[in-house]
C-alpha cells in the first residue's frame, strides 16, 4: 500500500498495523522498523504515541531497556 499510495491519509495507519503483525508474530526487529519508519515519516500522526508503545514492547522483548526507556519517556511528555 505505502508503495502504491505513499501521501495516502492512511499509510501511517498501514504502517503501524504492520508493526503491530510483526509484535504479535515475534518478529521484534520488522516490528522496530516498521515504528521508526512511521515515526520518521509521519512526525505529526496520531499513531505516533502508539508508536511508541509498540516500539517499546518491541525493545522490551529484545532487551534493549535503555532504548525501551527513552521511548516510554517520550510517550510521557506526550
Amino acid at each position: 500500500m505505502l508503495k502504491a499510495y505513499p501521501n495516502s491519509i492512511h499509510a501511517d495507519n498501514a504502517l503501524y498495523l504492520e508493526a503491530e503483525l510483526a509484535l504479535e508474530k515475534g518478529q521484534f526487529q520488522n516490528a522496530l522498523n516498521s515504528t521508526s519508519e512511521l515515526l520518521k515519516l509521519y512526525p505529526q500522526s496520531n499513531k505516533r504515541v502508539s508508536a511508541l508503545y509498540l516500539k517499546a514492547q518491541a525493545l522490551k522483548r529484545t532487551k534493549q531497556i535503555s532504548e525501551m526507556q527513552k521511548a516510554l519517556n517520550e510517550i510521557s511528555q506526550k
